[in-house]
């Protein structure tokens, strides 16, 4: 089963797309999703998002031969470049003063249900969490989003965001609190 949790087959897949480009189609399909909706929430804008998605693609094909699977999971490598290109993405922005504007999030979960009154309740709710998430400071966003969407442990966040573990645990530990606070309210 192709997946993005099955960290074996990835790092096999990443190993081999040196030589065979339908491997890296594979890993493409795989982690497509989870890079774009990561992307997308960071910048909320779909062509920017798109933008910086092809980017980070083409980065990862550019330096597999850099990918070392006895320092990091393929996941995690990914998901540092994906970190990585947002943040240069982000700077130039500011520097060139390019607006980047709000979408709706429609495309977050590809799970859908399909009775309109319950995807109703799950776009509110949905919409409540974006909400809370949104009164968090950048760093405990990116922690909340790869510890809970992404399925990422401390120690690969921590990578991803090139903190240390204990860093990561208390920003992990002020933002959950900072959640349960808002909802109180809610």
């Amino acid at each position: 089963m192709e997946n993005i949790q099955d960290k074996d087959y990835c790092n096999l897949l990443a190993e081999k797309s040196l030589d065979d480009k339908e491997s890296f189609a594979k890993l493409y399909n795989i982690f497509f999703d989870a890079v774009y909706n990561f992307v997308f929430y960071r910048l909320r804008n779909v062509d920017s998002a798109n933008d910086v998605v092809s980017e980070i693609f083409l980065k990862v094909y550019a330096h597999l031969k850099d990918f070392d699977k006895n320092k990091s999971s393929f996941k995690t490598w990914l998901f540092t470049i994906t970190n990585n290109t947002i943040m240069s993405y982000l700077r130039y922005s500011i520097r060139n003063k390019t607006v980047i504007c709000s979408d709706c999030f429609d495309n977050l979960s590809s799970d859908e249900v399909q009775q309109p009154e319950i995807n109703l309740i799950i776009d509110e709710e949905k919409k409540q969490l974006l909400a809370a998430i949104d009164t968090l400071s950048k760093n405990e966003q990116k922690i909340i989003l790869l510890k809970y969407w992404f399925e990422f442990s401390y120690i690969e966040i921590a990578e991803i965001l090139n903190l240390t573990y204990a860093n990561i645990r208390i920003i992990h530990f002020r933002a959950i609190n900072k959640l349960k606070k808002y909802f109180e309210v809610v």
